[in-house]
C-alpha cells in the first residue's frame, strides 16, 4: 500500500524488517509469507529469506536515519499488518514494535494511534472479502 515509493535502500532494509518480524516467534505463518511476496512484489525487489542485516537495531537506525516521519509511519503501518497477518501476535513481535517506537522517536499515542488505525484496516479488508464472498 505505502512501500512502492520508498527508495531501493529503504526497501531492502524493509524486507530485513520483515524477515525479522516473521522469525521473531520461530514460526514463518503462511500467511506471514504471502505478505511479504506480496510487499515484494509492491516495492518491486527480488524475494528473498535471508537477511542482508543481521542485527535488527541496526536496521531501525538506518532507516530512521535516511527516512522522513512520514516515510517510518509508513514503513510501521505496513509491518503492523504483517505482524497481524497471521491473527497471532507474539510477544516478540511487540518487543520488536518496542524498538521501532523507541528508534523512531514515536510516542505512546502516535504509536498506539498507528497500530489501532491498521488493525481496523486488516478488519475491514476481511470484512469485505466476507460480504464479496457471499
Amino acid at each position: 500500500m505505502y512501500l512502492a515509493a520508498l527508495s531501493e535502500e529503504q526497501k531492502e532494509l524493509f524486507l530485513d524488517l520483515s524477515i525479522f518480524s516473521m522469525r521473531s516467534n520461530g514460526v514463518v505463518e503462511v500467511r506471514e509469507q504471502e505478505l511479504a511476496d506480496q510487499y515484494c512484489d509492491e516495492m518491486n525487489i527480488r524475494k528473498r529469506e535471508n537477511l542482508k542485516n543481521t542485527n535488527v537495531d541496526d536496521v531501525l537506525k538506518q532507516l530512521k536515519k535516511i527516512s522522513t516521519d512520514s516515510e517510518m509511519k509508513k514503513i510501521t503501518v505496513e509491518l503492523v499488518a504483517l505482524m497481524y497477518a497471521d491473527e497471532d501476535f507474539a510477544d516478540e513481535e511487540d518487543e520488536l514494535l518496542m524498538k521501532l517506537q523507541n528508534t523512531f522517536c514515536f510516542s505512546s499515542h502516535v504509536m498506539g494511534e498507528l497500530i489501532f488505525a491498521t488493525k481496523h484496516l486488516l478488519l475491514s479488508h476481511r470484512m469485505l472479502a466476507e460480504i464479496v464472498r457471499e
